[in-house]
């Protein structure tokens, strides 16, 4: 029987994609994690996301014997914090960022949907405890892609928690430690496009705007379909969140002749809202 996911795609590029990712994932003893790994860097078709990312972060584990218990496990684990959680942290906070959020990503349906919020409101609140963080808005902005490819609010807060770990190992996670980075960044700005990275030091513009950039991965720049298809690169790659320099680089040079045509004012805005753009072309 023909798949119904295959009778509604006409491209068929995406149709061997699909089976490729089915080939793999419906293995019936264990989850080829090289293969996915591999297949996922070019792209994770947004059918499976939300299950290739559980893999690619370490919730869902390769062998599926352990899979049904560990998913309760974890179902249990959640649960058991929800219990804990004080459910009062920020919470307005949290509230006036959804709707800031929602007004900004209208394309974004379920964002809005009440269930969804509450989700949203209730991950946070139980990440914060756990993580012992003061509440920053560009959070929701890191969150909003697990509520958009994940259905269960165990998975999403276990998938936002095991991603922002990544943040911490890499590096990049903290104010401290991100500016080595971003220094690297700033040189090989200065070598490979020196006349940009002339006109916006001659337009002013600060670390700030670079800082936003590293600390979460143009979560709240790019549109949110840009965003996870960036990630799935991300998540899968060997060189994973490290490859990030090097995207924003070629961002900058994607967009090279427009921003040498702006202004100081310009410049900031449309840095801190990119366009659409192809992933695959950078």
């Amino acid at each position: 029987m023909q798949s119904p996911y295959v009778k509604h795609r006409r491209n068929d590029t995406e149709v061997e994609l699909w089976f490729e990712f089915e080939e793999i994932l419906g293995s019936e003893v264990t989850v080829d994690m090289e293969k996915l790994r591999k297949l996922s860097c070019n792209g994770i078709l947004a059918e499976v996301r939300g299950q290739v990312w559980k893999f690619l972060l370490g919730i869902s584990m390769p062998d599926k014997y352990e899979e049904m218990s560990r998913d309760k496990a974890l179902h249990e684990f959640y649960s058991s914090l929800m219990t804990k959680s004080l459910f009062s942290q920020n919470i307005q906070q949290i509230k006036l960022e959804i709707v800031r959020y929602q007004r900004s990503h209208s394309e974004f349906e379920q964002f809005s949907q009440k269930q969804n919020t509450e989700k949203i409101e209730r991950v946070l609140q139980i990440f914060l405890e756990q993580e012992k963080q003061e509440f920053k808005s560009e959070l929701i902005d890191m969150l909003a892609p697990f509520v958009y490819v994940l259905e269960h609010e165990h998975d999403i807060f276990l998938c936002f928690q095991s991603f922002h770990n990544l943040i911490e190992e890499s590096g990049l996670g903290k104010q401290h430690h991100i500016h080595k980075p971003i220094s690297k960044f700033l040189t090989l700005f200065r070598y490979l496009l020196p006349e940009l990275y002339a006109h916006l030091e001659s337009e002013g513009m600060t670390l700030n705007v670079w800082i936003c950039w590293f600390r979460f991965f143009l979560a709240r720049e790019l549109p949110l379909l840009c965003v996870l298809r960036l990630w799935d690169t991300y998540l899968s790659c060997d060189q994973g969140l490290q490859l990030h320099i090097y995207v924003c680089l070629a961002i900058l040079d994607q967009y090279l002749e427009h921003l040498l045509e702006l202004d100081d004012t310009d410049i900031r805005v449309f840095l801190g809202h990119l366009p659409e753009l192809d992933v695959d072309q950078l």
